[in-house]
């Protein structure tokens, strides 16, 4: 199976921009040639070095595990927008923030956070083929991501892709970051879930 790599570039591109292809562990990207990308190539080249990593951790068996997990699952759509609806509705930590937040997969992503190589990454959050947040450190704003456009496009009807968002504040780590999403695909090719890797720019500024 295929997973294509595209970075959604957010800015008015010019009439002789072109598309072009690379690959990164036999895996295409596809991205648009603009001004936006040669202003932040060294970041561009720093997260397609970085790509190999990030799929490392989204193979991982604890991620996988949490995705099959049954307890984790809710299929209403009309219950998932009423816990979305009760988890944005406070920055309390509520009953079930703080189970979401004891999951092993949560435990998994925090240590992965706090010992990241330069405290690179400023977030990492699991989704299931839903949107559904099933694992987070640090708890995001939102319980439902699949209206986000880096859920949608990363999912992109099960058929997989990874995204690299825009450079933006995120308010869940308080930093300014870069949102890539990784397909989680299970042994006969099915995208299973989403895990979302935030990665600190000033962190990648300074290693170039």
């Amino acid at each position: 199976m295929k997973i294509f790599i595209v970075i959604i570039i957010f800015a008015i591109l010019p009439l002789n921009s072109i598309l072009s292809n690379e690959k990164v562990s036999g895996m295409d990207i596809q991205f648009l040639e603009s001004n936006f990308k040669e202003k932040h190539k060294e970041i561009y080249n720093f997260i397609k070095n970085k790509i190999p990593e990030l799929i490392k951790i989204s193979n991982e068996p604890t991620i996988h595990q949490a995705l099959i997990n049954k307890d984790f699952k809710i299929d209403s759509l009309n219950e998932i927008k009423r816990l979305d609806s009760s988890w944005t509705s406070t920055l309390k930590i509520t009953k079930f923030k703080n189970e979401v937040q004891k999951r092993r997969v949560s435990r998994f992503l925090k240590s992965t956070v706090l010992y990241s190589n330069n405290k690179l990454y400023s977030e990492l959050f699991l989704t299931g083929n839903n949107g559904v947040l099933i694992g987070a450190y640090p708890l995001t704003t939102d319980f439902w991501q699949g209206d986000e456009e880096k859920w949608i496009k990363s999912y992109n009807d099960g058929l997989c892709q990874i995204f690299i968002g825009p450079i933006e504040y995120d308010e869940s780590s308080d930093r300014k970051a870069i949102q890539v999403s990784i397909p989680v695909v299970d042994q006969v090719g099915n995208c299973t879930g989403i895990l979302i890797i935030g990665l600190r720019y000033r962190i990648m500024m300074m290693s170039n």
